[in-house]
């Protein structure tokens, strides 16, 4: 098994890199501006954007702390680090691999409250109770990986084949219910409550652009507002569904392999449960920005400040030639 890395082709190595190079570079700058652009808008400090911020942080860490270790280790052929660092990056691998679904599984029940049961949204979902809905998910998972840790449940040990440090256990028993813990917890009932979550949504979604005539004839304001969760609804939406492609065959593939370590299998495909996590934390960034309109709009705003600017001047001179002045009014100004 050691041997993998070090008899590789030229080419194949080349490959391997040169992708997960390309992913690391586009979910460390993604994510990064998607965290800044929520963390220096006030227009985006909602709890829908609470999520989303979380998520891009758990993708920076991914980004920050264990893809460049990973990719470093597939150019040279071998694990160069030390044995806490390699105790380092399964810890953090191990954390943004559970903490995602569930902090998805909570944007997806967010979105339930705030479209098919608006009335109890407020009292279930403020943003301080969101805010410790996140904490209080995020310490427990941190509260498993120590125990199962420091208990010597499972030790940290670099596998060749997913050229990544990765949890083994003393033995199959032992792997089996750690399996049937966390992915019963932290991926099967997340992803549950999306299905669930994003059915009702959908039939309500529905029901709303049947009557949508109506309700902007009767009641604008409602409207914006309701456009407004719906474009967040279905931001949130694709991102699940990116969730979905990448990491339904990571498990499918990695999960047998882990539980019955004797299973042999092609290199490559040993190596999609690694790349597929990592491909959705550089989509992610796209998702945010493509479905929501007003995350594109703060973004070119404090990104680039002259397009903006300029945007502005536009609006002013259409609308002064669609208003022209009167004789008696003051000419206006454009700043």
């Amino acid at each position: 098994m050691a041997s993998e890395l070090s008899t590789r082709s030229v080419e194949v190595v080349v490959a391997e890199s040169t992708i997960l190079i390309l992913i690391n570079v586009i979910s460390l700058v993604g994510n990064a501006l998607v965290a800044l652009t929520i963390y220096k808008s006030p227009r985006l400090r909602k709890t829908s954007d609470l999520y989303i911020f979380a998520l891009a942080v758990t993708d920076l860490l991914w980004a920050s702390c264990v893809m460049p270790m990973t990719a470093t280790t597939l150019i040279t052929g071998k694990w160069i680090f030390s044995d806490a660092v390699c105790e380092f990056q399964a810890s953090i691998d191990y954390f943004v691999l559970y903490s995602s679904p569930v902090t998805m599984g909570l944007a997806a029940f967010n979105r339930y409250i705030k479209i098919v049961r608006p009335t109890h949204y407020k009292i279930i979902f403020s943003f301080k109770r969101s805010r410790m809905l996140l904490m209080v998910s995020w310490l427990f998972l941190v509260l498993y990986i120590v125990i199962v840790r420091t208990t010597k449940w499972q030790m940290f040990e670099f596998i060749s084949t997913y050229a990544l440090c990765v949890p083994v256990y003393s033995s199959e028993q032992n792997a089996l219910i750690h399996y049937c813990i966390t992915i019963s917890i932290f991926f099967l009932f997340p992803f549950t409550v999306f299905v669930f979550s994003y059915f009702h949504v959908y039939k309500v979604i529905r029901r709303h652009n049947r009557r949508v005539g109506v309700i902007f004839h009767n009641r604008a304001t409602h409207t914006r507002v309701t456009v407004q969760e719906i474009n967040i609804s279905r931001s949130l939406f694709f991102l699940i569904a990116v969730f979905a492609v990448c990491w339904l065959p990571t498990w499918a593939i990695a999960l047998p392999k882990r539980l019955q370590p004797t299973v042999r299998l092609h290199r490559s495909l040993q190596l999609l449960p690694v790349f597929l996590p990592f491909l959705s934390s550089a989509i992610n960034p796209f998702v945010y920005t493509g479905n929501n309109p007003l995350f594109k709009s703060e973004f070119r705003r404090l990104f680039c400040p002259s397009r903006e600017h300029n945007s502005s001047i536009r609006l002013k001179v259409l609308r002064a030639k669609v208003n022209p002045v009167h004789s008696g009014d003051r000419p206006c100004e454009i700043h």
